[in-house]
């Protein structure tokens, strides 16, 4: 990559929810993941996500809550200024746990 190439992007990070759901039907589990936002830091996803955590578990209370929450992810993404062949560029991914630390 050249340092044309920076200029044609910009870096964001997606903060992300892996839950588990039940259908009405047939009280069957599956696994959903819950975009929750995007940020223009790691910091500020990162700090996001603790206030985000502790307001879910306030909300639902803490049982449903790790009954619920699997654990939380952040995606760094290029979002290109332009037209570009690569549509969904992950370039680093961290999880977390339900209590947002990092595994």
């Amino acid at each position: 990559m050249t340092s044309n190439d920076d200029a044609e992007y910009l870096t964001i990070y997606e903060l992300e929810r892996t839950i588990v759901g039940t259908s009405s039907k047939d009280k069957r589990k599956t696994v959903l993941v819950n975009n929750i936002a995007l940020f223009n830091t790691l910091e500020n996803a990162e700090e996001a996500m603790r206030a985000y955590i502790l307001e879910e578990k306030e909300r639902v209370g803490e049982k449903l809550y790790y009954d619920g929450c699997l654990s939380y992810q952040i995606c760094k993404r290029k979002v290109f200024c332009r037209p570009k062949v690569e549509i969904d560029v992950c370039t680093e991914w961290r999880s977390y746990t339900p209590d947002g630390v990092l595994t």
